[in-house]
């Protein structure tokens, strides 16, 4: 029995799932779990879920860092963007973006990570960064097959001998 040929799209598509997974496990841990509380005379230990990190940088004016929390959504929203359009045609740099998502989220949620909210998030983010990477390189690859004989030197060195 022979295994069936997929289109190359197909198979984008299914480490593609990884990254649309992967941004939902990131929003769920934005969204539902804890992160370290931004007050300064709160303990290292107090913890709280993100949406409430950004009303307390409201209630306290610190724009700056409502700012840099508030901007992981637009970058969430970005990375699941780009994941649809290379889902949907296969583009390159729709794949690029999904992995600068992910390197971005990463770095964001990785300053935090001794919490467990930021942790579920790196791993998120991680999810994106590979599946796009996964992606990447394989679309790289079915741009540029490798043809029999060509590129190999192990079978041109064996025609020159003969």
């Amino acid at each position: 029995m022979q295994p069936d040929e997929s289109s190359p799209l197909e198979s984008l598509r299914v480490a593609l799932t990884l990254a649309i997974a992967g941004a939902g496990v990131a929003l769920l841990a934005l969204t539902l779990m804890q992160w370290r509380s931004p007050r300064d005379e709160d303990a290292v230990w107090v913890t709280m879920t993100h949406p409430q990190r950004l009303v307390t940088h409201l209630a306290q004016g610190d724009a700056g860092s409502l700012l840099g929390d508030a901007l992981i959504y637009p970058i969430l929203l970005i990375g699941v963007a780009s994941s649809a359009v290379a889902w949907r045609d296969g583009r390159q740099a729709a794949l690029v973006a999904l992995m600068l998502t992910g390197l971005l989220g990463m770095l964001y949620a990785g300053s935090m990570s001794l919490y467990n909210g930021a942790i579920v998030a790196v791993c998120g983010f991680s999810a994106m960064l590979c599946s796009g990477l996964v992606a990447f390189s394989f679309m790289l690859a079915m741009r540029s097959p490798m043809q029999p004989g060509k590129g190999d030197e192990s079978n041109e060195l064996d025609e020159e001998g003969k």
